[in-house]
């Protein structure tokens, strides 16, 4: 497993090590030293909006987290575990995406969705690519 290296000498992340070992961190497989939680992927936080279609209907989310393998919404809309969707997500460009609904937790009057994304093209993988790099950068690299 590899994540972002200390640079030993100075007691702090050294920008050589972060841009050698971004890539290596974003897909972990295994637990996560920063929260303990056992995932492929390390999720960054964000909030944008996505338009999604599921259960014959359309319907706006906030996208909480996300990673190379999938996201973490928020919507007013009722999902169950197994429904796909398709999200429209726009960052740089808009960019259209399939997943699959793998938890669902109620939090007041809003659902927290967890999503896998499926049918991945090459296209699709270098937009989420630039979002978690774009977002890495924002909150890590200074």
């Amino acid at each position: 497993m590899h994540y972002i290296c200390k640079d030993s000498d100075k007691g702090n992340f050294g920008k050589r090590e972060q841009i050698l070992n971004v890539g290596r961190w974003l897909n972990l497989g295994g637990k996560n030293p920063l929260t303990e939680e056992k995932r492929k992927t390390h999720r960054l936080k964000l909030n944008i909006e996505a338009v999604c279609q599921g259960r014959d209907k359309f319907f706006k989310a906030y996208v909480l987290d996300i990673s190379p393998g999938g996201l973490k919404m928020e919507s007013q809309t009722r999902l169950e575990k197994g429904d796909r969707l398709k999200l429209t997500v726009e960052w740089k460009n808009p960019l259209k995406l399939e997943g699959t609904v793998r938890w669902s937790q109620k939090d007041g009057l809003h659902h927290i969705y967890g999503v896998q994304f499926t049918n991945l093209n090459e296209e699709q993988d270098a937009g989420i690519r630039e979002i978690t790099q774009d977002i890495f950068w924002k909150n890590y690299g200074g």
